[in-house]
């Protein structure tokens, strides 16, 4: 039987062919930019995320791409629009990185309106006494898939550094990442992360939610409020409290209509979650590790292992 030939490109075609490989390779990842959005700055009339003017450089943030919310452009207080997601839109990354006590992002999604993100940050910085502060708001809905979520900032030596993420006039917020962590309040040492969920809905699915855990040098603590909807917790794993840190998850004051679902990361009954509140051991000898559940008088419906 005739053995079959086996044609070998030359030297020359091979090149050929590697350096086109490469193009494709510069194309592609030339093809994931980093927009920062420009309200300082702005040339047109409208704040609608679609009007390419309103980014630096000039252009709209894409689904490979980073969309980054810095010190351009914030507003004073939670209720101030500033940017408008006005049509369905997906991105790589969604940063908020303002820095300063009392100014605020405040991003619109509409009703009907869906903004997905792969990755969302919401502070992250490592600096001394810096408060990130960051509201949602509209009908729509934020759609989060990332490895991990993170809200809080961390103090580097000697004050604390804070993230507030107040989704409480958003419709629906999901977080849906089986083998994520959501991290809140859990950047490092002296980091806080207060967040308030979406009004109609909320559902947590990851492997692992952890609240105010990682705070060795000083005592901190940060807040959790819950929707006044469905908040499901489809988590395995859950930390709430522990170091030097405390952690607080509740129905506030006035929100007298929310329920609460939690279960292991794939929602079925038999899938029990596991919880601990106040990891004291995981500190040395001083200061207070607290995890606190307040659901008073609000349907429970939570299955447990350990």
């Amino acid at each position: 039987m005739k053995a079959p030939s086996v044609k070998i490109a030359s030297a020359s075609k091979l090149r050929g062919l590697l350096t086109l490989a490469a193009i494709a390779a510069s194309v592609r990842f030339a093809s994931a930019a980093v927009e920062v959005w420009n309200g300082a700055n702005f040339t047109t009339t409208t704040t609608n995320w679609s009007d390419a003017a309103n980014w630096l450089p000039v252009g709209t943030p894409g689904a490979a791409d980073t969309a980054v919310f810095g010190v351009n452009g914030t507003v004073s207080d939670a209720l101030t629009v500033n940017n408008v997601v006005d049509a369905n839109t997906t991105v790589g990354t969604l940063q908020y990185t303002n820095s300063t006590s009392g100014q605020w992002h405040v991003t619109e999604i509409p009703a009907g309106i869906t903004l997905t993100a792969s990755n969302v940050t919401i502070g992250g910085m490592s600096v001394d006494n810096v408060t990130t502060s960051v509201a949602l708001t509209g009908g729509g809905t934020l759609h989060a898939y990332g490895s991990t979520l993170n809200v809080g900032n961390t103090g580097t030596s000697g004050s604390a550094s804070s993230a507030t993420a107040d989704f409480s006039s958003l419709s629906n917020f999901i977080y849906e990442a089986p083998t994520g962590t959501f991290n809140l309040g859990n950047n490092g040492s002296r980091s806080v992360g207060n967040m308030t969920f979406a009004a109609v809905s909320n559902s947590i699915t990851a492997t692992n939610f952890i609240f105010e855990a990682s705070a060795s040098s000083s005592s901190v603590s940060g807040t959790l409020n819950l929707g006044t909807g469905t908040n499901i917790f489809n988590v395995s794993s859950n930390l709430i409290g522990s170091q030097r840190s405390a952690g607080t998850i509740q129905f506030a004051s006035g929100n007298t209509t929310g329920g609460i679902h939690w279960r292991g990361t794939s929602g079925a009954d038999s899938d029990r979650a596991n919880m601990t509140l106040g990891w004291r051991s995981a500190g040395g000898t001083s200061g207070t590790s607290r995890g606190r559940l307040f659901f008073n008088d609000h349907p429970v419906d939570m299955k447990l292992a350990t």
